[in-house]
Formats: C-alpha cells, sequence, structure tokens
C-alpha cells in the first residue's frame, strides 16, 4: 500500500503541473504570465481495475499545496516561448505517519507556433520537462527525476458572433527512465460574456501506453508512474485593471486506473500585455 501511495503521489504533483493559454501566439514583445496556487486532497483511489476504492486500510490520504509560475512571450508574432516552473507541500499520512516534502518541481520549456491564423487557428507545441530538486530519499517524491519531451498539435476556433471559443489538443509524450510513454488530449468550450469575463469548462485525459499489466509502483531507487485518468474541470477569470487579471479554477477526476481519486481548487493572478 506504501508503494501505491508513492505512485499516487508522483501522479497528483504531474496532473495539475501544465497550463496553457491555448493555440493562440503571443504578439512579438508581449506577454502572458502567471502565478497559481493550487490545494489538492485524496482519500481514495482509482485501482488497478478502475474501481473507485480507500487509499489504504490505515486512514491513509495524500493532500498538497502547489504554487505554480507559467509565462508566454512572443519572440515573433506567430513564434512564442513557453516556461512553468512550481514547489510547494506535499503531505502522505496514515494513523501511524506524517511524511512531508518541501522542494521545488520540474521546470517545463517549450516552443509553440501559429501555423494558421482567422477563424481556426492550428499550432504545434513541442516542449521539454527538466527535473530539478529531484531526491531518491524524498517521500513524498517532487517528481519522476527524468526528462521527458512532449509535442501536442493545439487548435483553437472562434464562434463569432457568438461570445464562444471552443479549444482541442492532442499529445504525445516521450518519457525518460523507467517510465511508459503517454498518449493525452484535452478539450474547452469557453466564453466571454463580457469583455472583462471569461470563463471555460475543459474534459482532459492522459493514456500510459504501458507493454504490460500497469503498475502499482516501486518504492527505492526505480519509482514506476503508470496510470491512466479522465478529469474535468472549470476556470473563470475575471480583469481586475488593466493587464491584471484574477483567476479561480476547479478540477475533479472521473475516472482512472493507479490515480488519486481526488481534487484541486486553484486561484491565480495572471497579467495580460
Amino acid at each position: 500500500m506504501r508503494a501505491l501511495v508513492h505512485l499516487l503521489v508522483l501522479l497528483a504533483w504531474g496532473w495539475t503541473s501544465e497550463v496553457s493559454a491555448g493555440a493562440w501566439s503571443q504578439p512579438k514583445g508581449h506577454y502572458y504570465t502567471k502565478i497559481s496556487g493550487i490545494s489538492y486532497s485524496s482519500e481514495e483511489v482509482f485501482d488497478d481495475m478502475g474501481e473507485r476504492a480507500p487509499m489504504g486500510v490505515d486512514d491513509n490520504q495524500f493532500y498538497s499545496r502547489q504554487t505554480f509560475v507559467y509565462g508566454e512571450y512572443g519572440l515573433r508574432d506567430r513564434l512564442t516561448i513557453t516556461g512553468q516552473v512550481g514547489g510547494g507541500r506535499l503531505v502522505a499520512e496514515d494513523s501511524f505517519i506524517e511524511r512531508v516534502t518541501w522542494g521545488l518541481g520540474d521546470v517545463h520549456l517549450g516552443l509553440k507556433y501559429q501555423a494558421t491564423g482567422g477563424g481556426l487557428v492550428v499550432a504545434p507545441l513541442l516542449r521539454v520537462k527538466i527535473p530539478t530538486g529531484y531526491d531518491p530519499d524524498f517521500d513524498p517524491a517532487l517528481g519522476t527525476g527524468d526528462p521527458d519531451l512532449e509535442g501536442r498539435l493545439l487548435a483553437g476556433m472562434s464562434l463569432y458572433p457568438l461570445p464562444l471559443y471552443a479549444g482541442a489538443e492532442a499529445g504525445y509524450k516521450l518519457r525518460g527512465g523507467p517510465f511508459s510513454n503517454q498518449v493525452s488530449y484535452f478539450l474547452e468550450l469557453g466564453a466571454t460574456p463580457h469583455p472583462r469575463l471569461f470563463a471555460k469548462a475543459f474534459v482532459e485525459g492522459v493514456n500510459t501506453l504501458s507493454d504490460g499489466a500497469e503498475n502499482t509502483g516501486i518504492v527505492g531507487v526505480a519509482q514506476v508512474s503508470e496510470g491512466d485518468f479522465a478529469k474535468v474541470g472549470f476556470n473563470a477569470s475575471a480583469q481586475v485593471t488593466g493587464p491584471l487579471w484574477v483567476d479561480l479554477l476547479w478540477e475533479g477526476v472521473l475516472t482512472g486506473e493507479n490515480i488519486g481519486a481526488g481534487s484541486s481548487w486553484g486561484f491565480g493572478l495572471a497579467l495580460i500585455r
């Protein structure tokens, strides 16, 4: 059971850690930056059969308080560089012991190119994950300790004259170390009912391409993170003044295998120039 908790910690750290401003690029010299605080907690899991179950027999639970800084900067009118770094406090506990880790998470760097304009925008994105702050003695762990390379194809479409847009993403991630590669998808529907208000609902999923039966985790030098999930979420933003926006987020896991059955709440501040 402790091995399963380690697995869930690795997944929980990763599945709230990537944000994006969508398929549209930043104009040359313009930027979008956002700092977010995200709280996640779970006392249940989706086991290797996809059934919802208690995390353990000793009142096991996991929760985290994380901060993420994400940014996009327009190198050219259609070419945007992206970056993200996160850190926080992870806690795994049961009736007998509490294990706490503080530290810095992974760094994500990417390049996004807006290939088309007009009503339908298509943009490929290439992103690399650089492990930072990982230590095999950390319990819970702050990541996998291995680099990943991911390619995504992003699409966005305005539904004007309605104040709506639709977005979709598909991705493939090459994972370092003993970890299986992953395919992912992201679907969103957004609305701007007022120039100073924005809201969207989204569905996101990841499928891990394990060659055999999915692993439930190995504690020690090698920690294996193999699992699938589908989650839903809601995001709303409001302009406070000038370039400053305030942001609220909720997301929760609907189904999965070898994944925590928890939910996240987030609060953020964004600057758009």
